[in-house]
């Protein structure tokens, strides 16, 4: 089946991979020597640095940080609106960054970093209405049930060894206490995992717990 990626979930990656190419820039620069004068100079570029300065440059770097939770938990009109604001703000932003600037590393993220705002732009416009529970269904937790699955061939082995290796019983017993708590935490996932086909009412989930807590019985 093919695997389709939402659009609020590419918007997450992209203000994710801005934020890994802001920092990764600024760590570059510290190796500049006209940017370390500028610093031991109390300035941020033009600016000199005092409160409100670094107050202003640090709210430009706290919002694109915040727009990655926001992807996930915002509604889908907030995270368009707040995406398309955010990228044309951003995009005019890593443009003023280029400004004057004469080094080949800085070109090089600072268009990156334009193709990467553009494109949040983009697929704000597109992004269709979805909810934060089928977004939670968009992640792979199947891997989560074959982890489930190999941890009580193990337990099993396990048990069959300690069996084979020694008359005392107590491990085969405490063995099976282990095999039911796996057994249990499969349940679980298989559970969740149950979400992505069918869509989950609110009288589901007692049911799901009603069973699990039945079977976790000795």
């Amino acid at each position: 089946m093919k695997h389709i990626v939402h659009e609020r979930i590419k918007i997450m990656g992209l203000w994710v991979t801005l934020m890994i190419l802001y920092i990764y820039c600024d760590i570059f620069s510290f190796h500049r020597i006209d940017f370390v004068e500028t610093m031991t100079a109390n300035m941020i570029g033009p600016f000199e640095s005092s409160q409100s300065t670094l107050a202003a440059f640090g709210a430009l770097m706290i919002i694109p940080a915040l727009m990655i939770p926001a992807c996930l938990f915002l509604k889908e009109n907030a995270i368009k609106w707040a995406s398309i604001i955010g990228g044309a703000l951003y995009t005019l932003v890593n443009i003023g960054n280029l400004i004057g600037e004469t080094y080949v590393y800085y070109w090089m993220f600072g268009i990156l970093e334009i193709a990467l705002t553009i494109a949040i732009i983009v697929f704000a416009v597109s992004c269709k209405s979805i909810s934060t529970l089928e977004v939670l269904r968009l992640f792979p937790f199947d891997m989560f049930q074959d982890v489930s699955g190999l941890a009580v061939e193990r337990l099993a082995n396990g048990v069959k060894r300690g069996k084979s290796d020694s008359p005392d019983f107590s491990g085969l017993e405490i063995g099976q206490v282990y095999i039911r708590y796996a057994d249990l935490c499969r349940e679980i996932v298989q559970a969740h995992l149950s979400v992505r086909q069918n869509p989950i009412q609110p009288n589901d989930y007692h049911s799901v717990w009603s069973t699990s807590s039945c079977n976790c019985t000795p």
